[in-house]
């Protein structure tokens, strides 16, 4: 079977990743995960976690991420299409406080987005399913999140591509990156 593909992006350690893809008349074969090939390309990813949502088109969530026992996340979009995008929030890193973001749509490809980033994504399409594979458990308590229109940090969402934001009020409610950054100084 093929090779997937996986490549840098401009925040470090945030990766894209092209599946593999065979179609012949009975449809189409795509391989999105392999851990002998994801080795190769430096990711010691372990997924302990396989989580589902299902959105409306305009539905905007995040940017959200754990402050203790951080997830390493690989998302990807099984219907529909969105603009996803993380934020990086490690302590130390050259690209604290930049932001990354791609559209994915149907099996096109996904992103390996390491432990200490912020993640959200905005729904392009009606009934997009986003299937997220996640390294270390969920914990509740520790889930919280930045502002996804936070003004520092001046993420380019494609407004235009909906009608209106369906936002949920937790994560209206978030504080800003600044906040985030005096108040823990980073995951």
């Amino acid at each position: 079977m093929g090779s997937i593909r996986i490549v840098d992006t401009k925040l470090k350690g945030l990766k894209e990743i092209h599946p593999f893809s065979a179609e012949d008349e009975r449809g189409k074969l795509i391989k999105t995960y392999e851990k002998q090939q994801y080795f190769t390309y430096g990711l010691d990813f372990d997924t302990s976690e396989i989580m589902f949502s299902t959105s409306h088109k305009g539905v905007l969530r995040g940017l959200h991420f754990q402050t203790k026992v951080p997830q390493a996340k690989i998302v990807s979009v099984i219907k529909g299409e969105v603009w996803d995008v993380a934020v990086d929030l490690r302590k130390g890193s050259e690209t604290c406080g930049q932001w990354f973001g791609a559209y994915l749509s149907e099996n096109n490809k996904a992103l390996y987005i390491p432990a200490g980033f912020a993640h959200g994504f905005l729904a392009l399409k009606e009934d997009t399913i986003l299937m997220y594979q996640c390294e270390n458990p969920y914990l509740k308590e520790e889930d919280t999140g930045i502002l996804w229109s936070d003004s520092d940090l001046k993420i380019q969402w494609p407004i235009d591509r909906v009608n209106h934001f369906i936002v949920s009020k937790r994560d209206q409610n978030f504080g800003g990156f600044l906040d985030f950054m005096n108040q823990h100084g980073g995951l």
